[in-house]
């Protein structure tokens, strides 16, 4: 008997932790910090409102200006975390 599904799955699972350590790295959630939502490792800063400030027009520069507690390479991992949920 073949364990092809067992490597298959172990597949799956490997991809899948290596993007929760992505995830882990650079945005967290925490039910106790932001009732959940993903932020800005280490800080408070919610994805959602980096994304929005985005939307709305306002410069990576200004959104970092702003908020001392990011960097610009933070401001563009929410983007890219963003667009991994969408696939």
């Amino acid at each position: 008997m073949g364990c092809g599904w067992l490597r298959e799955l172990r597949g799956q699972l490997t991809s899948c932790w290596s993007r929760t350590l992505f995830r882990m790295e650079h945005v967290q959630s925490n039910p106790s910090v932001m009732t959940g939502k993903p932020v800005i490792a280490r800080t408070r800063i919610a994805v959602e409102n980096i994304l929005e400030r985005l939307a709305a027009g306002e410069s990576i520069n200004r959104i970092v200006f702003e908020q001392p507690r990011l960097t610009r390479n933070a401001v563009l991992k929410a983007i890219e975390f963003d667009a991994k949920l969408r696939r």
